[in-house]
């Protein structure tokens, strides 16, 4: 009989696969991953919701306003291709940490903007943080999560 949970390994002795830690419904690591994400969803969300006021109390052309929408989705495109390759570096939690703190500075350093130009450029490194959080809470989750509880094909 086979056994499809064990790694060959040298001499042919198996040794166990990894596992996955056990801690019931949902793991402390998936629990915090889940929180990132949802301030991050609210990260993305508030830039429209605070857009009415701010163009008036900037004074912000329809530009302008374009300009700082984009900013934030050209950040969040360039984290997450620096985010992965630094996790693959310095490891996924770590990355992850500096990440959230990242977009949690530039967007407190975003409501507090004078101008456009500051405006836009914190907005941008709002983005390199959200950016680097993404791909590196799914790959926790993903390696955090017991085997069988993804959506991939079961073994």
């Amino acid at each position: 009989m086979l056994n499809h949970d064990a790694v060959a390994a040298p001499g042919n002795a198996p040794i166990a696969a990894p596992q996955a830690p056990a801690g019931g419904l949902i793991n402390r690591t998936t629990l915090l991953c889940l929180l990132v994400a949802v301030l991050e969803g609210v990260d993305l969300q508030a830039a429209g919701v605070a857009a009415p006021k701010l163009a008036p109390a900037l004074h912000l052309a329809p530009k302008e306003l374009g300009a700082f929408f984009s900013a934030g989705t050209i950040g969040l495109f360039l984290g997450a291709l620096v985010g992965g390759r630094l996790a693959d570096r310095f490891g996924r939690k770590a990355v992850l940490v500096v990440s959230v703190a990242l977009f949690g500075l530039f967007t407190a350093a975003t409501a507090l903007s004078p101008d456009f130009t500051t405006l836009f450029l914190m907005r941008l490194a709002t983005g390199l943080g959200l950016g680097g959080t993404l791909p590196n809470l799914v790959a926790l989750v993903a390696e955090n999560s017991p085997p069988g509880r993804g959506a991939g094909p079961s073994p």
